[in-house]
């Protein structure tokens, strides 16, 4: 092999493993420039850590879901898929669209009652997680209300606390 061959090969791998270094970095790490960095430090107190809770468990029910839909969507996208798995696989897309969806409508709506959660929505049970807040009747209630008024009665509701 001669010395540009070589050269370029070198090169050429030494870009492949930086990409791919730089791809499996976290968001938060890449970012050169975050606006506000300062006022965020300050601003900083338990409700951001409640936040960090409820958003990492948000994040993981969200990613199962698109995993599912990575799933489905690859057996429409199969062309040695029948026609019955290629329709089953299209209602389940709309079905796991649809669930994630009401999940984030009823997330919006506890946010907006000042309630730190995790909504999962699976097996015909609506799970609500709140974080720090009172256990008590009057939460139950609140939370078991706003989620009633998206899913109607076709789930069973499921509220739990949890505290850091």
């Amino acid at each position: 092999m001669n010395k540009q061959a070589l050269a370029f090969l070198t090169l050429f791998s030494l870009i492949l493993m930086l990409s791919v270094y730089y791809v499996t970095l976290p968001n938060d790490v890449t970012a050169v420039i975050s606006e506000d960095t300062q006022e965020q430090e300050k601003n900083q107190t338990d409700t951001s850590k409640q936040e960090d809770e409820s958003g990492k468990l948000q994040d993981t029910i969200i990613q199962k879901i698109d995993e599912q839909l990575h799933e489905a969507s690859s057996v429409m996208a199969d062309q040695n898929s029948s026609e019955s798995e290629k329709q089953a696989a299209l209602s389940e897309i709309e079905q796991l669209e649809k669930t994630k969806e009401e999940q984030q409508q009823i997330q919006d709506l506890l946010k907006e009652q000042g309630f730190s959660s995790a909504v999962e929505i699976s097996d015909g049970t609506c799970r609500i997680t709140l974080y720090d807040c009172e256990e008590n009747k009057e939460n139950v209630n609140k939370a078991m209300n706003s989620a009633y008024r998206i899913v109607k009665q076709n789930y069973l509701l499921e509220v739990t606390f949890k505290t850091s």
